[in-house]
């Protein structure tokens, strides 16, 4: 079973927050501030996400693998699916012209049977001896 550890306390989605939560707080206007704090507060927002990139690409690649297995277990049991059903209706196919000539033969063998049971039914001692 595959499984995605993947959560919001990943440490590099933490500092990857975390340098867009600064830098949204260096651009708005939250009180007094100079513009020597705001600058750096957006350098360390800067780095932050800067330091944060290598472990947030490793965690897409990551999730990038489970999803390229699910894509293909997904494939795998369509296919599966697929064949599956087309040997259901090989197997379950009827062909209507064997179909119509196996019923007339039955039919056929129904009449004699019936025609022989009407004879014997009318048959009799004294018709059976003339």
């Amino acid at each position: 079973m595959l499984q995605a550890d993947i959560t919001a306390l990943d440490p590099a989605i933490r500092e990857g927050l975390m340098a867009l939560a600064l830098g949204a707080l260096a651009v708005r206007d939250i009180g007094p501030i100079t513009q020597a704090a705001q600058s750096e507060i957006l350098r360390a927002a800067g780095g932050y996400m800067l330091s944060s990139q290598d472990a947030l690409s490793e965690t897409r690649a990551e999730l990038g693998a489970l999803q390229a297995r699910v894509e293909e277990a997904r494939v795998r049991q369509d296919s599966l699916t697929t064949s599956l059903k087309l040997e259901q209706a090989r197997i379950l196919a009827i062909d209507p012209f064997e179909t119509a000539t196996e019923l007339e033969a039955v039919r056929n063998q129904l009449e004699m049977l019936f025609m022989m049971t009407a004879r014997l039914s009318r048959l009799n001692l004294a018709e059976f001896l003339r």
